[in-house]
């Protein structure tokens, strides 16, 4: 989710610096858009003082230092948040990670997205909200919040299905072979990569990067239906509950569970160049 969410945003400059205007010299910095994480805690004063870190850390300025040090209040903080978003002409706010809300204290939850709808109006820009599945129980508790976590529209970024377009991430993914035999896609592979990956694009690739490994470790140097669930079977142990519940389409259970862990490679990548040095030294 949170990689598919930062490759589209980057598909814009998050910054583009303006020199000339209408044949005039015209110097801005524009913040075209800025992803903050919601604090672990549902904590509004945290996600403010995130702001004024981001803004920083982005443009190279000093705001959290004239705006936010002390101790300021959310009410003193808010409009100044206005006035830097209005001097950089930022085009929308993103807050991801929004399932930390279920964890917070009691009321939290409630208190934070009642924050984003005055944060919205006050600093006149749209606010994005993302999370996992987790993120439901707290969107969806009240009429109120749904209607307020939907203003702007709602969309739930499922798996992909497999339909043409999986064929044609698969076809694209296909091309990147490094094996001495490269493998063609067939039916059967494809059917085997989206039940041990679930459509997932992240654990597609990986796995189908960790089988060439693992072919070329074996010395077979071509891909097969059974290295790509011998390599599932090792790498995505701990995702296992969250793959069953997609099976199912079981979205009550996806609510319940952690976000989906990416698959570490380095332990793998080791291990194959291990095995490879042995084979290497046995020859």
């Amino acid at each position: 989710k949170t990689s598919a969410l930062t490759a589209v945003l980057r598909l814009y400059p998050q910054v583009v610096i303006h020199s000339r205007y209408w044949e005039r010299d015209f110097d801005h910095l524009q913040l075209v858009w800025l992803k903050l994480d919601c604090p672990y805690d549902g904590s509004t004063k945290g996600l403010c003082l995130n702001f004024f870190h981001a803004v920083d850390d982005l443009l190279g300025t000093d705001y959290y230092e004239s705006y936010a040090a002390g101790r300021r209040t959310v009410d003193e903080l808010i409009p100044r948040m206005a006035r830097v978003a209005s001097l950089h002409s930022v085009g929308v706010i993103v807050v991801d990670e929004l399932q930390h809300l279920s964890g917070s204290k009691s009321g939290g939850g409630k208190l934070m997205l009642n924050f984003f709808v005055t944060m919205s109006n006050e600093l006149g820009l749209p606010v994005v909200l993302v999370g996992t599945y987790k993120a439901q129980a707290v969107l969806t508790g009240e009429l109120r919040q749904i209607r307020r976590g939907t203003g702007q529209g709602d969309l739930i970024w499922d798996n992909m299905q497999p339909d043409e377009v999986w064929d044609f991430f698969l076809e694209s993914l296909f091309r990147y072979q490094y094996l001495l035999h490269p493998t063609p896609l067939t039916p059967e592979l494809n059917q085997t990569l989206y039940e041990i990956s679930q459509g997932i694009t992240d654990f597609a690739v990986k796995i189908f990067m960790l089988a060439q490994f693992r072919a070329i470790a074996t010395r077979e140097e071509k891909l097969s239906a059974r290295i790509f669930r011998s390599v599932a079977k090792d790498s995505l142990r701990s995702a296992s509950a969250v793959l069953t519940a997609l099976r199912n389409r079981d979205y009550r259970l996806l609510s319940t569970l952690e976000d989906v862990q990416p698959i570490d490679l380095d332990p793998y990548l080791q291990k194959a160049q291990q095995h490879l040095r042995l084979e290497h030294f046995r020859a």
